[in-house]
């Protein structure tokens, strides 16, 4: 059976991980939410305003994986170190209520989403073994689903 031959525990730490690790994505996917509604009526703002702001993160995210490839080249470690970086310097911009600043924080926190998106890949394809890859591939899939399922119902 394959289980015997796994770590049960380590295949555990890996999806909660993930779980977590996705938590940034799903919050820039997630537009619809609570503090999105809550700055409409606070300030008046068109529903228009909300939209450019989610797209904004959506945008970063889809070209962070497509320029993922020039943070690599530092090494899988540095990339996402920067990844991570990126993503806690975005809380910055977006204390401020306002749209520009709100645009610009979540477009840095999409870009760190998605660059950290491909690096997790890579670096997973280079360090697990290769008869071991599929199930650590399900249980990190699995993970990005909860983690994403659990920030949008959040």
């Amino acid at each position: 059976m394959v289980f015997q031959s796994v770590n049960t525990q380590y295949m555990v730490a890996i999806f909660i991980t993930t779980m977590f690790a996705v938590f940034s994505i799903g919050f820039t996917l997630g537009g619809y939410n609570a503090a999105g509604i809550v700055a409409e009526i606070k300030m008046s703002w068109s529903h228009s305003y909300t939209i450019l702001i989610t797209s904004s993160g959506v945008l970063g995210m889809m070209i962070g994986s497509l320029t993922a490839d020039r943070f690599i080249v530092y090494g899988r470690y540095r990339a996402a170190f920067i990844a991570n970086m990126m993503i806690i310097v975005s809380t910055l911009p977006q204390m401020w209520l306002s749209v520009v600043p709100l645009c610009i924080g979540r477009f840095i926190l999409g870009f760190g989403s998605g660059l950290f998106t491909v690096i997790a890949g890579i670096y997973m394809a280079e360090t697990v073994p290769a008869d071991k890859l599929s199930l650590y591939g399900t249980s990190i899939n699995t993970g990005i689903v909860v983690g994403l399922l659990v920030t949008n119902l959040v």
